[in-house]
């Protein structure tokens, strides 16, 4: 098996939004996926601010 290099995290709520801040952090590419384009927007920001 090879390196990981990206995870996927599927839902915006608080679990999510932990799972791919925690993945970012560690140098992950991430794919974030939800249904509410808006709550995306602000939860990808809300990653992007705290890191």
């Amino acid at each position: 098996m090879g390196e990981i290099k990206a995870i996927g995290v599927v839902g915006h709520g608080q679990m999510g939004l932990g799972i791919a801040q925690l993945g970012a952090m560690h140098g992950l590419y991430v794919w974030f996926l939800g249904s509410d384009l808006d709550a995306l927007a602000i939860a990808t920001k809300t990653i992007s601010s705290s890191i």
